[in-house]
């Protein structure tokens, strides 16, 4: 893959660490926002991170977490009516409580139209 040509990038299971300095992950031209899962003394499991070429709207991204699922949403300045929202359910997670947590998000941006990437594991 030749992610230099992407305009939006979206991973999951980053393991970023809250202790990372931001440079270890710096990408050309792309700006990076973390939604990192936390971990004692230990290289934490889940987290997503978000690259774009694009700028954000102001507040935006932000994480919306509940459940134990990772949310995190996203405007950029190019696509003005649209919502990226980024969906991580790891396999401990039912799917029972997947859907009331897209629920509860999608009530949140009703008024755009949305794209949703919903990443999910299962090992």
């Amino acid at each position: 893959y030749n992610f230099n040509n992407a305009d939006l990038l979206i991973f999951a299971e980053t393991r970023f660490s809250s202790l990372d300095n931001d440079g270890m992950y710096v990408m050309d031209r792309f700006t990076l926002f973390r939604n990192d899962n936390y971990a004692l003394n230990a290289r934490p499991f889940g987290g997503t991170a978000i690259y774009s070429w694009h700028s954000f709207l102001p507040s935006f991204p932000y994480n919306c977490n509940t459940n134990g699922i990772e949310i995190t949403v996203v405007r950029l300045s190019t696509l003005l009516n649209v919502t990226v929202i980024a969906i991580y359910r790891s396999p401990k997670v039912s799917p029972r409580l997947l859907c009331s947590s897209l629920i509860e998000t999608l009530l949140c941006h009703r008024n755009t139209e949305l794209l949703l990437e919903i990443l999910m594991s299962t090992g």
